[in-house]
């Protein structure tokens, strides 16, 4: 399944009966200013309680500003 909403993508993609994978882009802002895309890689499992996210991991694609030197 793939989703678009403004300033995010998501597609979902199963990989067992109780797993999913969940990969999103965003727009992502560092504490300096600088800003970038970022990608949300998600494994969400169902439970007893419905589903949660079991594991996340954010990747930093590009930052701006993340290669200038002070001026």
């Amino acid at each position: 399944m793939k989703a678009s909403l403004p300033g995010r993508f998501l597609l979902v993609q199963q990989v067992s009966g109780g797993q999913v994978r969940a990969r999103s882009k965003k727009i992502g802002f560092g504490a300096d200013g600088s800003c970038g895309s970022v990608t949300y890689g998600d494994m969400v499992v169902r439970g007893e309680q419905g589903w949660c996210i079991g594991r996340s991991e954010v990747t930093a694609r590009r930052l701006s500003g993340a290669d200038r030197r002070p001026e």
